[in-house]
């Protein structure tokens, strides 16, 4: 599927463009970070993360929650800390803890902090800054998956592509993982969708939350390109992820899904997700990443 990038300019020709044909599609590759660029390992797996959720709950709700005993795969960071705190019977709903959002519509664009005095704000907030302490620690009990570093570098290549992340983890958090990875500069700088950026509180089917993620990728990259030398290229979305709900979140926002089944998830259960999904064993075949992306 392709979605056009609002123009503020008509774009130029270039060699072997003739006058008045289509503009070239740009290709916007959004992937998932846990279970499909890194995973978790060791005594130590993903261990600042995990204990930024303990501590969100404990500081704000007074009951300290172990993440492990939540089923929180494919969901994002907000909709855990809900998730968690209505399982434990902290909350008796998510609208408990999300306050009074100060946005319009219900079907509007709504940050976990747009009600800076809720519940969830605050344990957004103590996450953050637990992550933020720890910072050093990062990289402990984490490593990039097979393959990863190879197709990153095969798409910083290609001058039609952009590269973002789109994840359910908290965007400091996100961003704080590749860094400590080492591949922080293969995204492209301001284009992704995040934990941060979107709530609903639908915390039983995430990968509603997962797709306007997705649209709100789109639309970050679209108001990057416009008025530059790409505004007018239409655009072209694939999304990597390793759960069914990053397969459904991608299809319902109109990108092209491909699974990969390096997280919990089996082949089984990403292929039943969504009719005709491309899944890939892992990403340690470059070239065969990129036909399952378009490219």
């Amino acid at each position: 599927p392709t979605m056009p990038v609002t123009a503020a300019a008509a774009p130029p020709v270039t060699a072997g463009d003739a006058p008045g044909s289509a503009p070239p599609t740009l290709h916007l590759i959004t992937w998932d970070i846990d279970g499909t660029l890194l995973r978790a390992t060791g005594d130590r797996a993903n261990a600042l993360h995990r204990s930024s959720f303990t501590r969100a709950w404990e500081t704000v709700l007074g009951r300290a929650l172990d993440l492990a005993s939540i089923p929180h795969q494919g969901s994002t960071d907000p909709l855990i800390l809900i998730k968690g705190a209505v399982s434990a019977g902290l909350a008796e709903c998510a609208a408990d803890l999300m306050g009074q959002p100060q946005v319009g519509g219900a079907s509007a664009v709504t940050p976990p902090t747009a009600d800076p005095a809720s519940p969830l704000a605050k344990m957004v907030e103590e996450m953050l800054a637990y992550f933020e302490a720890g910072a050093a620690t990062v990289a402990d009990g984490l490593e990039l998956l097979p393959g990863v570093a190879d197709l990153l570098a095969a798409l910083a290549a290609r001058e039609d592509v952009l590269v973002g992340l789109v994840t359910g983890n908290l965007a400091p958090i996100a961003y704080g993982k590749v860094k400590a990875l080492g591949v922080a500069s293969a995204f492209t700088p301001g284009i992704g969708g995040f934990g941060s950026d979107h709530c609903s509180g639908n915390w039983e089917e995430p990968w509603h939350d997962r797709a306007e993620l997705v649209r709100i990728a789109v639309t970050k990259a679209g108001a990057s390109l416009a008025g530059g030398p790409h505004a007018g290229r239409p655009l072209r979305v694939a999304h990597l992820g390793d759960t069914p709900f990053d397969c459904l979140a991608a299809a319902a926002a109109g990108a092209t899904p491909v699974g990969v089944a390096t997280g919990v998830h089996s082949r089984t259960d990403l292929e039943g997700a969504v009719p005709g999904v491309v899944v890939l064993d892992d990403l340690s075949d470059t070239a065969a990443a990129l036909r399952a992306l378009g490219l």
